[in-house]
C-alpha cells in the first residue's frame, strides 16, 4: 500500500474568488475599513467622474478624493489597494469596454433617480461632503467684494460724527 506522502504528490486546492458586488445590490461595503462611510446623498451627476479602467466596478466614480460605489464613499488609495487591485488579480471587471457599457447604463439610472430626488432643489449638494472638503461655490461671491463688518460700523459712525 502506497501513502500519498510517500509517493510525493502535492494537492493544489483552487478556491474560487467571491463574486463582485452588485450595482443597486443592499450588501454592504465592499471594503470593511472604519475609513468607509455609508452615504444618504449623492453628489450632483454632473460633478461625478465616472471610471470604466479595469478593476473598477461599473457605476464606481470619483468626487473629491474619494470613490463612491453602491451607497459608500472610500478614501481614494484605500479603495485602489484594498478593492481594485484585488479585482485586477482575480480578472474581475477586466473588459474596459463592457465596463463602459453597463456604467454608462447605471450612471443614466442614477441620473433619473437624482432627478426625482432633488426635484425643486436648487444647487443640492451631497450630505457626506463638508463644507471645507466642497471649497468655494461657483455661484459665491468673491471674498475681495464683501465688505467687512467693520467697515461698515466705521462708515456709520464717521457720518454720525459729522452730523453733530
Amino acid at each position: 500500500m502506497l501513502g500519498l506522502g510517500s509517493a510525493g504528490c502535492t494537492v493544489d486546492v483552487y478556491t474560487a474568488p467571491p463574486p463582485p458586488v452588485v450595482i443597486g445590490s443592499d450588501n454592504g461595503p465592499v471594503i470593511d475599513d472604519p475609513s468607509v462611510v455609508a452615504i444618504d446623498d449623492e453628489p450632483p451627476p454632473d460633478e461625478r467622474v465616472y471610471v470604466y479602467d479595469p478593476g473598477y466596478p461599473p457605476g464606481v466614480y470619483l468626487y473629491g478624493d474619494y470613490y463612491w460605489y453602491n451607497g459608500y464613499r472610500y478614501p481614494r488609495q484605500v479603495f485602489i489597494d484594498r478593492y481594485v487591485s484585488v479585482n485586477i488579480r482575480d480578472d474581475r471587471y477586466s473588459d474596459a469596454e463592457q465596463n463602459r457599457e453597463m456604467g454608462q447604463q447605471i450612471e443614466a439610472k442614477q441620473r433619473r433617480k437624482y432627478a426625482r430626488k432633488h426635484a425643486g432643489k436648487p444647487n443640492a449638494e451631497p450630505v457626506a461632503k463638508s463644507d471645507a472638503e466642497r471649497g468655494p461655490r461657483s455661484d459665491a461671491e468673491p471674498l475681495a467684494k464683501a465688505t467687512p463688518p467693520k467697515e461698515k460700523n466705521k462708515d456709520k459712525a464717521d457720518k454720525d460724527k459729522d452730523q453733530h
